[in-house]
């Protein structure tokens, strides 16, 4: 039996594939199995995948067709054979001490979460200070910097995820939906300022584009955190302040996106509506609001359900927009 699976869920990453395997091959540990699924790729990536299955018993390939990345890693999971799961992205890498230092750190924990290095052409950048076992404090902390907005960087038992799978329907915030629902299956968690692994920054990500199921997301994303909040902390003041500033962040992000993409009224009017349908997630995001450091404008605004106001404020926004784009061009 292997130590680790590892789980690289791939499409269309021709140009950035071969790092990403390269960095697995080279590990210092050697125990694992890494699971290669091919989500329908039209670029050549398939054929890459089969060239390090050809050439090292270790890597084992799934090709299916392009069900989106929460499916392909389903699929990872559903035949992984490790004592420990952990996700790597295929555009990533990870230095070769990566996996020594995770099975090394992890102990008899059901969880480990570390620190990452944000990769930008040239800049590099460490994410992470928490470390030690898990309390609503690091929690807290983990949530502010980041480490609990994806699956990656993790290592899991596989005992503990072995009856728990990515929502397949959802194209917004599956991993963190995903590391929720782990977390909330145990409070053996551990962090660990390990930077090892190597996140390839991309400014043509989803978290800026915009979709019209978006609000959809949204809910089941908050829906877990909800669930997440009570299992540790019953509304703890530093872990629930974090979860309503997180949950305000992504409320204020999306109608951000939505400012930059005008909709015809009436669809845009639907659109605020299911945005603001939740009266348990509209308290935290008011809250959110008022804690966080906000405009007086939006802090006002938070306690407003009115979709009118808020189509006003878009109005306003747009406005405000084009005026300084003639005061630029000028």
């Amino acid at each position: 039996m292997v130590d680790i699976s590892i789980i690289v869920p791939v499409y269309n990453v021709y140009d950035k594939l071969n790092d990403c395997l390269e960095s697995i091959y080279e590990q210092s540990y050697r125990n694992y199995e890494c699971i290669l699924v091919d989500d329908g790729s039209t670029d050549g990536s398939s054929q890459i995948i089969d060239e390090y299955v050809q050439r090292d018993a270790r890597f084992i390939a799934i090709h299916q067709r392009n069900l989106g990345v929460s499916s392909a890693r389903n699929a990872g999971l559903r035949i992984a054979g490790g004592t420990f799961v952990t996700f790597i992205d295929s555009d990533d890498k990870i230095v070769p001490t990566y996996l020594e230092k995770m099975l090394f750190s992890i102990g008899d924990q059901d969880i480990l979460i570390t620190g990452f290095v944000i990769c930008k052409q040239e800049e590099r950048e460490q994410i992470g200070t928490v470390k030690g076992m898990a309390s609503i404090d690091n929690m807290a902390k983990a949530m502010k910097e980041g480490l609990l907005n994806s699956c990656w960087g993790k290592l899991y038992r596989q005992s503990l995820v072995q009856n728990i799978l990515f929502p397949e329907k959802i194209f917004w915030g599956e991993d963190t939906v995903f590391l929720l629902n782990c977390l909330c299956k145990t409070r053996k968690v551990v962090f660990e300022t390990v930077y090892d692994y190597l996140y390839t920054y991309s400014i043509s990500g989803l978290a800026n584009r915009f979709d019209k199921r978006k609000p959809f997301y949204l809910n089941r994303y908050y829906e877990q955190l909800i669930i997440f909040l009570d299992h540790w902390t019953k509304f703890n003041d530093s872990l629930s302040n974090e979860v309503c500033i997180k949950i305000s962040q992504e409320i204020l992000r999306t109608i951000d996106v939505l400012i930059e993409n005008k909709l015809p009224h009436k669809e845009e009017r639907q659109y605020l509506r299911t945005l603001f349908e939740n009266s348990k997630v509209n308290r935290l995001f008011m809250y959110g609001v008022q804690i966080d450091n906000n405009p007086k404008i939006l802090k006002i605004l938070s306690k407003c359900r009115n979709v009118s106001i808020w189509g006003i404020y878009l109005k306003f926004r747009r406005f405000l927009g084009k005026k300084n784009e003639k005061i630029n061009y000028l």
